[in-house]
């Protein structure tokens, strides 16, 4: 399993499948449902925020502190580069993206066309538990210094058309395991 590095080795279970691309509000669980549901495959887990901190050799928090534009830039190169490595269309790997990776119309048509996209839907209440967990909101640039809560609500009217656009929805709020199954049967 490769987390976050390039496509290296493609998976005999997956091969000749399509890329899954997580998508869903941060706390939805795409990091680690993406790992559970890539080991349920064997296949290879990519998490994009890893790969976009490798590629551009700066962290998350860094490209925010610049600018959200810049951070959505890095993004979406990084995004591009992963979809235009060879193999890549036909390896069957989990992607987790960032949350708001589907603010762009460019990265929502990239990710359909190469593969297939699956929605976490989490209702609000169960991301505020998960977000103001300890240590949580700190890593979330979003969330730095803002009502948990009220940033969330903002978000999900903002992104929440772009989320329900997915091929497949599933109940993000449900365990890991019970989620991963739901997923597995929609593939």
């Amino acid at each position: 399993m490769v987390v976050g590095g390039p496509l290296a080795v493609c998976c005999p279970q997956v091969s000749g499948r399509r890329p899954l691309f997580l998508v869903g509000m941060m706390g939805s669980g795409k990091s680690a449902v993406g790992a559970a549901l890539a080991a349920r495959l064997g296949a290879v887990f990519i998490d994009l925020d890893q790969r976009l901190e490798r590629l551009s050799g700066h962290c998350v928090a860094d490209l925010f502190a610049r600018s959200e534009a810049t951070f959505r830039e890095v993004e979406a190169s990084a995004l591009r580069s992963l979809c235009a490595e060879p193999g890549f269309g036909g390896a069957g790997a989990v992607v987790a993206t960032g949350g708001g990776a589907v603010i762009s119309a460019a990265n929502r048509t990239l990710m359909s066309t190469v593969g297939r996209v699956c929605y976490l839907d989490v209702d609000v209440e169960t991301l505020v538990k998960r977000l103001c967990a300890p240590g949580e909101a700190s890593r979330r640039p979003l969330l730095r210094g803002r009502d948990v809560r009220q940033e969330l609500v903002k978000l999900q009217e903002l992104r929440g058309q772009y989320y329900r656009s997915a091929e497949i929805i599933v109940n993000g709020a449900s365990p890991i395991p019970q989620v991963v199954e739901e997923i597995v049967g929609a593939l």
